[in-house]
C-alpha cells in the first residue's frame, strides 16, 4: 500500500461509507483499545515515576506563590523540569484543588487512548480514489499502529507514570495524521499550528519532532499553488516562533538559553557516546521483532523506499537514533523501559506498521504477525521489568482511592517530622524526597541546581546523570545527606557497601571530605526496610533531633572508615579511595 497514492488529497478523492467488513475491522480494533486501556488504567494507576515528583514540586511551589521555576523558596529560578507545558498543567491542577497524581495520570491516560483512536479515525476518513474503475482500499497499517499504541507495555506504563512522555508522543501522532483527520485546509492549518507549538513546549526535542511532523505532512498534503497555503508551512512557522519565544523567555527568566537539564546531563560527558550506542543497541534488542520486520521489508519490498513519506519516517528514526547516541540515552535506574523510544513512538510505530502491511497483504495474516511481534516485545519487557509490571495494583486504590496524593514511602514519612523550612538537604533522589519532606534541597546531580549542573564533573565511566560537585555541596553544610548506599549492609559492617556501583566516585569524594568525616552521623533507626538509602545528618541537626527519637552514630565509627578493608577491598571502595588520597582510615 503506497501511502503517497492515497495521501494526494486531490479533488478526485471520495469519502465512502464503511463496508460491512471494514466496519467489523474498525470495531474490533476499537474494542481492543477500550478493553486494554481500561485494564491499564487500573493496573498501572499507582506506578508513579520518581522524576514526576520534580514537576509536582515545581508546580506546587508555583501554586504557593514562590514563582515559576523556583525550586527553593526565595532562591533564583532554575529550569530543572523537563516539560514547561506539563508543569503549567499540574500547576493549574493545584490551583483548582486537584491531586497532581490523579491529574497527571488522567492526562497521560487520555493521551494514551487518543493516539490509537486517532489512527482509527484517520483510517475511517482515508481519502479513497478510483483506479481502473475500482475503488482503492483503506490502509491496514493504521489499524496495526492503533493496536501497537494500545498493547505495547511501555506505552501504557508511561501513560500512568505521571510524566509527559505519552502526551508528547500523542501530539506527534496527531500531527502526522493531520492530513487525514481534517478534510478542510483551514482545519489542517489550525491543527498543525496548535500541535507544532505544543510539541515545542512539551519537551526540549519537541522542535525537532515538530519539524519532522511537518516535513511528513508536506510530502503527503495536497499540492498548493503557493507554499503559504500549505498547513505544513504554518505548522513549521509556529514551531519556529514557539522556540524563539520560549528561548527568549528562558533567557529573561532563568538567564540561560537552554534548560538546566542540558548542563546537568547533555553537556560534555566523556562516555555519553559509548553509553548512547549501548542504549540504542539495548532498545533494538528489546524490540528485535520490530527491527526484523523493518529490515526484512526493506530487503523484500524495495518499492517502499520510492514513497517519500516512508523515507521521511525511516530517516527520522535514524536521525533520532543518532540523537539518542549523542545524549547517551537514559539511565535505566531513573527511566526504565527505554523512555526515548516512547518519545519516538509514532515514527517507529508507523514505520513498523507500514512494513508489516507490505509483507502481509491479507489483514488476518498481518494481525497474526503483529500479535507475534507484540507478544515477544512485551514478554521481553516483562522479563526485564518484572518488579514494575507484576504487582498488586488494587491495594493502593482500595486504601487511598484514586483522587488523593499518593502516600510517601515510610522512610520519608519518618524523616518529615525532623525537618522544617530551614532544613537543608543534599539528595540524589531528587523527586520524592524533596516532595514529601520539608526545607530546601540541593540536587547532588545538578538537575535543579545550576552550580552543580554547570561546574560539576561527570564520573569517568559513570552514567549520563553522574555529574556532581561534592566539595561544593559539602561547603554548604547540608543538614541531611542522601547517602546512596545500602544502610543495612553498612549497619552489618560490610566492607564498604555498594562502593563498586556507578556512584562510586561521588561516594568516594563524600567519604574523603574532612567536613563529612568530622561533622556527620549515620542514622541507625530510620525505617530502611521500606527504602534502602542511607541517611547522614550533620552533628548540629542530630543534636536537635535526638529528643524526637533519632538515633545515629558517627560516620567514622561505621564500616566506611574501616582500615582493615584496605588490603582486600575491591577497586573503588571507600577505603582504597581514602588510601590513594592519603587520608587516614579507621
Amino acid at each position: 500500500m503506497n501511502l503517497g497514492t492515497f495521501a494526494a488529497l486531490s479533488d478526485d478523492r471520495e469519502t465512502s461509507a464503511l463496508s460491512a467488513g471494514e466496519f467489523a475491522k474498525l470495531r474490533a480494533v476499537q474494542a481492543v483499545v477500550t478493553v486494554a486501556s481500561a485494564f491499564s488504567l487500573v493496573w498501572f494507576f499507582n506506578a508513579t515515576l520518581e522524576d514526576a515528583h520534580i514537576t509536582f514540586r515545581y508546580a506546587r511551589n508555583m501554586a504557593l506563590g514562590w514563582g515559576f521555576g523556583v525550586w527553593n523558596e526565595g532562591a533564583p529560578a532554575v529550569e530543572g523540569f523537563t516539560s514547561t507545558l506539563w508543569t503549567l498543567l499540574i500547576y493549574a491542577g493545584f490551583k483548582l484543588g486537584l491531586s497532581p497524581f490523579a491529574l497527571a495520570k488522567m492526562l497521560g491516560w487520555l493521551a494514551y487512548v487518543a493516539a490509537p483512536l486517532a489512527c482509527c479515525a484517520a483510517w475511517s476518513r482515508w481519502p479513497l480514489r478510483r483506479v481502473d474503475s475500482a475503488r482503492t482500499a483503506r490502509p491496514d497499517w493504521l489499524l496495526y499502529a492503533a493496536v501497537v499504541f494500545t498493547l505495547y507495555l511501555p506505552f501504557s506504563w508511561y501513560a500512568l507514570s505521571g510524566m509527559e512522555a505519552t502526551a508528547f508522543y500523542a501530539e506527534l501522532t496527531l500531527l502526522l495524521l493531520v492530513p487525514w483527520l481534517f478534510a478542510r485546509r483551514s482545519g489542517r492549518v489550525v491543527a498543525s499550528v496548535v500541535l507544532s507549538s505544543l510539541l515545542v513546549v512539551s519537551r526540549p526535542e519537541g522542535v525537532l519532532l515538530a519539524a519532522i511532523g511537518n516535513l511528513h505532512q508536506y510530502v503527503v498534503e495536497p499540492k498548493e499553488r503557493s507554499v503559504l497555503a500549505r498547513p505544513s508551512f504554518w505548522g513549521l512557522g509556529s514551531a519556529g516562533a514557539a522556540i524563539l519565544l520560549l528561548t527568549a523567555f528562558r533567557y529573561l527568566h532563568f538567564g540561560e538559553f537552554v534548560p538546566n537539564t542540558y548542563f546537568a546531563k547533555g553537556h560534555g560527558g566523556p562516555s555519553h557516546v559509548v553509553q548512547g550506542f549501548i542504549y540504542v543497541a539495548d532498545c533494538l534488542l528489546s524490540t528485535f521483532p520490530v527491527a526484523l520486520v523493518v529490515i526484512f521489508a526493506l530487503v523484500k519490498k524495495r518499492r517502499l523506499l520510492a514513497d517519500r513519506s516512508f523515507r521521511v519516517l525511516l530517516g527520522s528514526v535514524l536521525l533520532y537514533g543518532a540523537y539518542m547516541i549523542k545524549v547517551g540515552g537514559d539511565p535505566k535506574s531513573a527511566f526504565p523501559m527505554w523512555r526515548h523510544v516512547v518519545h519516538l513512538a509514532p515514527l517507529w510505530v508507523f514505520l513498523f506498521a507500514r512494513c508489516l502491511e507490505a509483507l502481509f497483504t491479507q489483514f488476518r495474516a498481518g494481525v497474526l504477525g503483529l500479535a507475534l511481534a507484540l507478544f515477544v516485545c512485551d514478554a521481553t519487557v516483562v522479563a526485564r521489568q518484572r518488579d514494575l509490571l507484576v504487582r498488586d495494583p488494587l491495594a493502593s486504590l482500595r486504601r487511598f482511592g484514586p483522587f488523593t496524593n499518593e502516600p510517601p514511602l515510610e522512610l520519608f514519612s519518618w524523616l518529615a517530622p525532623f525537618t522544617s523550612s530551614d532544613t537543608l538537604s543534599a539528595v540524589v533522589l531528587g523527586g520524592q524526597w524533596p516532595y514529601y519532606t520539608h526545607g530546601r534541597f540541593i540536587d547532588m546531580l545538578g538537575l535543579t541546581d545550576a552550580h552543580v549542573a554547570k561546574f560539576g564533573k561527570f564520573a569517568k565511566f559513570g552514567p549520563v546523570d553522574s555529574k556532581t560537585d561534592v566539595p561544593h555541596v559539602l561547603s554548604r553544610h547540608p543538614d541531611v545527606i542522601d547517602g546512596y548506599l545500602d544502610p543495612v549492609a553498612l549497619e552489618r559492617g560490610a566492607c564498604p557497601p555498594q562502593m563498586t556501583g556507578f556512584r562510586a566516585e561521588m561516594l568516594g569524594q563524600l567519604i574523603a571530605s574532612p567536613i563529612f568525616r568530622d561533622h556527620y552521623y549515620f542514622v541507625t533507626n530510620a525505617p530502611y526496610h521500606s527504602f534502602a538509602r542511607a541517611i547522614f545528618v550533620k552533628d548540629s541537626f542530630y543534636e536537635r533531633s535526638q529528643s524526637a527519637g533519632m538515633q545515629a552514630v558517627r560516620v567514622t565509627d561505621t564500616a566506611l572508615y574501616r582500615g582493615d578493608c584496605v588490603a582486600d577491598a575491591p577497586p573503588n571502595t571507600a577505603a582504597k579511595i581514602l588510601a590513594r588520597l592519603g587520608m587516614p582510615v579507621r
